[in-house]
């Protein structure tokens, strides 16, 4: 169960949008919520630096009170805040690693200029990086702050793909589905096996390429193996309804999208980094379902032994 919830904010209403989500996480889980924002230093010739740094790091803090306040008065919830320093993704990293059982909850966009494009450099790296779940929210709009609406999890999708790395992600997509009695969809892609490439080049004839013979296994062993994990969330008693989907593949992003849309699924939990033949997991494929994917997408980056 997450314990801290942390919002990272830049000073616009885009980044903003993620407060409304965060609240309603940390209000159901009983967790602590966390604003928090970065202090870059911008040196500026003909500027008393320590001047202007006092001047910014005041500003930047009254920020965070102002975004505080208003939670405050609109859900009767008390807000901390922290004002970090140095570049803004290992700053939040840092400090989300630092906290107990956090979840960083943030907007996929934010203002340009001098608070950064969230999208690009910044989310990116907060979603690669982090050792902790990250929730990624689509923004919804140019001009919707504060007043956005909570993210509505009724339908989690769940990419597995059998590895114990894939697997890490169970317990935070668990913990969503107790905590908003949303419904667990447990997808497995299953990639046909690649055919011979041919060993003659025109105008020779080319043989016929030989069918995947270990296609049917491998699928029934896929729809075992989550139909396994099904069956001890449902004995738990873990989510309101636990589905089961396997899909033949040969990208798994995609596939990952379109069960998404079949599924009517508005989020998609899914762990970041991978190794060995584990191909739901890498990066590329994350970025893939961040950016074409549902309204909210768990990202989680589990600490790899050796």
């Amino acid at each position: 169960m997450y314990k801290t919830i942390i919002v990272p904010l830049d000073g616009s209403i885009l980044a903003e949008q993620a407060v409304a989500t965060a609240v309603t996480i940390a209000q159901c889980a009983g967790a602590n919520l966390v604003l928090a924002r970065v202090h870059e230093a911008y040196p500026y010739e003909g500027l008393d630096s320590s001047t202007y740094e006092d001047m910014a790091r005041r500003d930047e803090d009254e920020y965070l009170a102002s975004i505080a306040a208003r939670v405050d008065e609109t859900y009767g919830l008390t807000v901390a805040r922290t004002l970090l320093t140095g570049a803004v993704a290992p700053a939040i990293c840092d400090f989300a690693a630092s906290m107990d059982a956090p979840l960083v909850v943030l907007s996929t966009h934010g203002r340009t200029g001098f608070s950064r494009f969230w999208l690009g450099s910044i989310a990116d790296a907060i979603a690669h990086h982090a050792e902790t779940p990250v929730l990624m929210l689509r923004h919804r709009g140019a001009h919707v702050g504060l007043e956005a609406t909570p993210h509505h999890f009724a339908n989690v999708l769940v990419p597995l793909d059998g590895s114990d790395v894939a697997d890490s992600v169970l317990p935070h997509a668990t913990t969503l589905a107790q905590v908003f009695g949303a419904r667990l969809t447990l997808l497995r892609v299953v990639a046909p096996l690649p055919a011979p490439a041919a060993l003659y080049a025109a105008p020779f004839a080319i043989p016929p390429q030989q069918a995947d013979d270990t296609l049917g296994i491998r699928i029934d062993a896929a729809q075992g193996y989550i139909d396994a994990i099904a069956a001890r969330l449902r004995a738990d008693d873990i989510a309101r309804e636990v589905a089961t989907d396997v899909r033949v593949a040969e990208s798994a992003a995609p596939a990952i999208l379109d069960a998404a849309a079949s599924h009517a699924a508005d989020t998609i939990a899914i762990a970041t980094h991978g190794r060995g033949m584990s191909r739901l997991v890498i990066p590329s494929v994350a970025d893939k379902i961040v950016r074409g994917g549902t309204e909210a997408v768990l990202i989680v980056r589990p600490k790899l032994t050796s």
